[in-house]
């Protein structure tokens, strides 16, 4: 299952960079960060936008890549989830209906979630 969204870990940005770019409280030091959402996909049909930092996945703490796709491959295609994130210092969440994974069909090193 998929959300349509492509992500790097917050631990891996700089100090600087999360407090001028992305302005989540110093207070969150793990997640992962949205630096592009695709179009037409579960992400942003939900309204999760670029530099929005998940943090929990349903009850499930998410620090890095690897704990998202460990949470979304627990469920299946259509379920609903509840993403926990932040944009700038807020926390919000966001019901989310997990699509089908296309992200092997394109031609991209990137790591999509």
């Amino acid at each position: 299952p998929a959300l349509g969204i492509q992500t790097i870990d917050l631990g891996s940005i700089t100090s600087q960079q999360q407090e001028q770019i992305l302005k989540v409280p110093s207070s969150v030091t793990s997640g992962v960060v949205i630096y592009s959402v695709n179009n037409a996909t579960p992400a942003e049909q939900a309204g999760l936008q670029q530099y929005d930092v998940i943090t929990k996945i349903d009850d499930t703490e998410v620090s890095t890549t690897t704990d998202l796709q460990s949470a979304l491959y627990k469920h299946k295609v259509g379920d609903t989830i509840t993403v926990t994130f932040y944009r700038g210092d807020e926390e919000k969440t966001a019901e989310v209906k997990l699509s089908v994974d296309t992200s092997i069909n394109e031609q991209s090193t990137d790591s999509s979630n």
